[in-house]
């Protein structure tokens, strides 16, 4: 994760789930989505044949989505991607990072923000805590660092 010197990271650092998680949740995405297919081949109306063929491709999407969940830390911005959305976190003065693995940030407006870290906290929750607290503890570290990193050069 860190450059040769633990002191001075490399960038852009990204932090995904383990190899695990990212094989599971995509292929469980992509299985619901098989069984979507199944059900549009065996019901007789067509309107619900669409809707199961629609379901079968948002769980594909999905698929892709769980695939590329992480955080990826620049020099000036957190993107961090969700399942849902991607986001941008600008590393501002006013940036922290919680326990809840949440960035929270206040713009120019003076408009707060927070953003969830998905890849931090669902994805090592779903495998077995022992075996992957060190990993977390490592990716958590890492961003307090990258959030500290801003605070101490202002």
């Amino acid at each position: 994760m860190l450059g040769h010197d633990a002191r001075v990271p490399v960038y852009p650092l990204v932090i995904r789930p383990p190899l695990t998680a990212r094989l599971l949740l995509p292929v469980v995405a992509l299985g619901l989505g098989a069984a979507f297919v199944g059900c549009g081949f065996v019901v007789e109306s067509v309107a619900s044949r669409i809707g199961f063929f629609v379901a079968a491709m948002v769980c594909g999407a999905f698929a892709v989505r769980l695939w590329r969940l992480a955080v990826v830390l620049r020099r000036d911005e957190a993107l961090v991607r969700g399942v849902l959305v991607t986001r941008v976190v600008p590393r501002r003065n006013r940036l922290t990072w919680t326990e809840a693995a949440y960035f929270d940030w206040v713009d120019d407006q003076g408009i707060g923000h927070r953003v969830h870290a998905v890849v931090l906290s669902f994805c090592y929750a779903l495998l077995t805590p022992r075996r992957y607290k060190e990993p977390l503890e490592r990716a958590d570290s890492a961003i307090d660092s990258w959030v500290d990193e801003r605070e101490g050069s202002d």
